[in-house]
């Protein structure tokens, strides 16, 4: 059974800043496209099992998961809400890493 997945707006705020960084810095689509891609592609793998990730912290005695993507430096902070069978993606970290390194690590060709 698959879980549903809910993004809260601060999520989205986080994935907003992070391509309107590369927008600003680049002016790139193609790797702006890249990056929304793989961050989202990465947050639908949580629809099944979920708990396959580090317990980052808890908050009243529920865990905060953290997903760790590999490919490009970016956290996805997430909780489960069993109640409803769904995934909450709350927080999306990254760092910031300059536009060569991050057409690199997508295969953007200049």
């Amino acid at each position: 059974m698959s879980f549903q997945i809910t993004v809260l707006s601060s999520a989205w705020d986080d994935l907003k800043s992070l391509l309107e960084f590369y927008d600003k810095v680049s002016s790139d689509q193609i790797l702006i496209d890249r990056i929304a891609d793989y961050v989202m592609q990465s947050i639908e793998t949580l629809q099944t099992f979920p708990e396959r990730h580090v317990v980052a912290f808890y908050r009243y005695e529920s865990p905060i998961y953290k997903m760790i993507l590999t490919r490009f430096p970016i956290l996805i902070y997430y909780f489960i809400d069993h109640r409803y069978h769904t995934v909450v993606v709350a927080q999306i970290r990254h760092a910031k890493e300059n536009p060569q390194t991050a057409r690199r690590l997508f295969g953007v060709e200049d």
